[in-house]
């Protein structure tokens, strides 16, 4: 079947998306701690006005961007479930990508980055937090045969982790490491939702 091709975003949809790519570039070059709307006025090559007509403050700027930035991770981590056979080698590949993923990205090389960024991943991060958890609870519900309310329990706590990973990360730690030692955790939790065995 022949894809059709993506529509075209509106003025308004582009003109978002145009601010969100100028916070990435400002975060990159100054991080969180210094960036300004009036960087993203100039990176975006819109009026101050404009980026406020979107985002009222600093802090709903970097929200949306870390929203998005979860959006696009939950979208590759979704492929990966796709394109393997083995649900437990998904999930493997699903967290060893999203560590891969944080750990290589410039906004959180720092430690005084991370720390800037650490309301925006617990106490004023309730929209990305509830994204990856309705994302992973679903995909575990669908590739692990267990029901939704079943998958929040592991869902959560994949969370969970990854924010701890994302703010106290061990710079000695091997990734592969890390993603089987979580893989196999979560596995358990996975396995405890399963319903019992009948008695004889």
């Amino acid at each position: 079947m022949r894809k059709q091709a993506p529509e075209p975003m509106s003025g308004s949809e582009g003109s978002r998306e145009r601010i969100l790519d100028a916070v990435e570039e400002a975060l990159q070059i100054n991080g969180v701690g210094h960036l300004t709307v009036s960087q993203v006025s100039r990176i975006a090559g819109l009026s101050r006005q404009a980026i406020y007509s979107y985002f009222p403050t600093k802090d709903a700027l970097i929200s949306a961007f870390l929203i998005r930035s979860g959006q696009r991770l939950a979208r590759r981590v979704e492929r990966v479930f796709e394109q393997q056979e083995q649900a437990p080698e998904a999930l493997y590949l699903a967290i060893l990508q999203t560590l891969t993923f944080v750990q290589t990205s410039p906004i959180f090389e720092e430690t005084s980055e991370r720390d800037e960024l650490a309301p925006f991943l617990s106490s004023r991060g309730e929209l990305l937090i509830d994204l990856g958890r309705e994302m992973m609870a679903n995909l575990l519900a669908r590739y692990f045969a267990i029901t939704e309310r079943a998958a929040r329990l592991p869902a959560d706590s994949m969370v969970r982790l990854f924010i701890s990973h994302i703010l106290t990360p061990d710079p000695q730690a091997n990734r592969q490491e890390i993603a089987r030692q979580l893989t196999d955790f979560l596995l358990t939790v996975i396995t405890r939702q399963q319903p019992a065995p009948p008695l004889r």
